[in-house]
Protein backbone atom coordinates (compact mmCIF):
# COMPACT_ATOMS: atom_id res chain seq x y z
CA UNK A 1 0.00 0.00 0.00
CA UNK A 2 1.24 3.52 -0.83
CA UNK A 3 0.59 6.35 1.59
CA UNK A 4 2.28 9.76 1.88
CA UNK A 5 5.00 8.79 -0.61
CA UNK A 6 5.83 5.58 1.25
CA UNK A 7 5.20 2.17 -0.23
CA UNK A 8 4.57 -0.58 2.28
CA UNK A 9 5.12 -4.18 1.30
CA UNK A 10 4.00 -6.75 3.84
CA UNK A 11 5.21 -10.32 3.45
CA UNK A 12 5.03 -13.40 5.71
CA UNK A 13 8.29 -12.77 7.57
CA UNK A 14 8.07 -8.99 7.91
CA UNK A 15 7.43 -5.79 6.06
CA UNK A 16 9.31 -3.19 4.09
CA UNK A 17 8.63 0.55 3.99
CA UNK A 18 10.25 2.48 1.15
CA UNK A 19 10.24 6.23 0.69
CA UNK A 20 9.61 6.32 -3.05
CA UNK A 21 11.40 9.63 -3.71
CA UNK A 22 14.57 8.42 -2.00
CA UNK A 23 14.61 4.86 -3.28
CA UNK A 24 13.93 5.36 -6.99
CA UNK A 25 15.71 5.29 -9.35
CA UNK A 26 17.75 2.53 -7.78
CA UNK A 27 20.37 0.04 -8.85
CA UNK A 28 19.24 -3.13 -10.61
CA UNK A 29 20.08 -5.34 -7.64
CA UNK A 30 17.94 -3.29 -5.27
CA UNK A 31 14.93 -3.01 -7.55
CA UNK A 32 14.99 -6.70 -8.40
CA UNK A 33 14.55 -7.52 -4.72
CA UNK A 34 11.77 -4.98 -4.23
CA UNK A 35 9.94 -5.85 -7.44
CA UNK A 36 9.98 -9.56 -6.60
CA UNK A 37 8.39 -8.76 -3.25
CA UNK A 38 5.85 -6.52 -4.97
CA UNK A 39 5.05 -9.26 -7.48
CA UNK A 40 4.30 -11.71 -4.71
CA UNK A 41 2.72 -9.49 -2.04
CA UNK A 42 1.51 -6.16 -3.47
CA UNK A 43 -1.72 -5.49 -5.33
CA UNK A 44 -1.55 -4.40 -8.99
CA UNK A 45 -2.67 -0.89 -7.96
CA UNK A 46 0.56 -0.43 -5.98
CA UNK A 47 2.63 -1.76 -8.86
CA UNK A 48 0.86 0.64 -11.22
CA UNK A 49 1.47 3.54 -8.82
CA UNK A 50 5.20 2.81 -8.86
CA UNK A 51 5.12 2.58 -12.66
CA UNK A 52 3.34 5.95 -12.85
CA UNK A 53 5.88 7.50 -10.49
CA UNK A 54 8.78 6.20 -12.56
CA UNK A 55 7.13 7.44 -15.75
CA UNK A 56 6.80 10.91 -14.25
CA UNK A 57 10.44 10.90 -13.14
CA UNK A 58 11.48 9.81 -16.63
CA UNK A 59 9.83 12.92 -18.08
CA UNK A 60 11.53 15.11 -15.47
CA UNK A 61 14.97 13.72 -16.30
CA UNK A 62 14.26 14.16 -20.01
CA UNK A 63 13.42 17.83 -19.41
CA UNK A 64 16.59 18.26 -17.36
CA UNK A 65 18.66 16.73 -20.17
CA UNK A 66 17.10 19.17 -22.64
CA UNK A 67 17.77 22.10 -20.32
CA UNK A 68 21.41 21.22 -19.69
CA UNK A 69 21.91 20.28 -23.34
CA UNK A 70 20.82 23.76 -24.40
CA UNK A 71 23.28 25.36 -22.00
CA UNK A 72 26.11 23.13 -23.21
CA UNK A 73 25.27 23.93 -26.84
CA UNK A 74 25.01 27.69 -26.38
CA UNK A 75 27.00 28.48 -23.24
CA UNK A 76 30.08 30.67 -23.30
CA UNK A 77 31.35 30.85 -19.74
CA UNK A 78 33.63 28.02 -18.66
CA UNK A 79 32.07 27.60 -15.22
CA UNK A 80 28.57 27.55 -16.69
CA UNK A 81 29.61 24.96 -19.30
CA UNK A 82 31.29 22.77 -16.70
CA UNK A 83 28.26 22.83 -14.39
CA UNK A 84 25.87 22.18 -17.30
CA UNK A 85 27.99 19.28 -18.57
CA UNK A 86 27.95 17.73 -15.08
CA UNK A 87 24.18 18.25 -14.81
CA UNK A 88 23.70 16.68 -18.23
CA UNK A 89 25.81 13.66 -17.28
CA UNK A 90 23.88 13.12 -14.04
CA UNK A 91 20.54 13.57 -15.78
CA UNK A 92 21.45 10.99 -18.43
CA UNK A 93 22.53 8.50 -15.77
CA UNK A 94 19.31 8.94 -13.80
CA UNK A 95 17.25 8.74 -17.01
CA UNK A 96 18.85 5.44 -18.00
CA UNK A 97 18.48 4.03 -14.49
CA UNK A 98 14.81 5.07 -14.31
CA UNK A 99 14.10 3.56 -17.72
CA UNK A 100 15.74 0.30 -16.65
CA UNK A 101 13.74 0.34 -13.38
CA UNK A 102 10.53 0.64 -15.41
CA UNK A 103 11.53 -2.24 -17.68
CA UNK A 104 12.39 -4.45 -14.70
CA UNK A 105 9.09 -3.59 -13.01
CA UNK A 106 7.17 -4.73 -16.08
CA UNK A 107 9.30 -7.84 -16.56
CA UNK A 108 9.37 -9.04 -12.96
CA UNK A 109 5.80 -8.23 -11.91
CA UNK A 110 4.19 -9.02 -15.25
CA UNK A 111 2.34 -5.70 -15.03
CA UNK A 112 0.58 -4.83 -18.25
CA UNK A 113 0.41 -1.16 -19.15
CA UNK A 114 -1.62 0.20 -22.04
CA UNK A 115 0.60 2.70 -23.83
Amino acid sequence: MIKDGIIQIKYPTGEMNLVIDRFFPATQERVKLVFRLMRDYSPPEDQMAVYSYLSQRLCEFENMMDFYGQIVATGVKRKELREAAEGLRKSRTMYRRTKKNMELLLTITGLEVGE
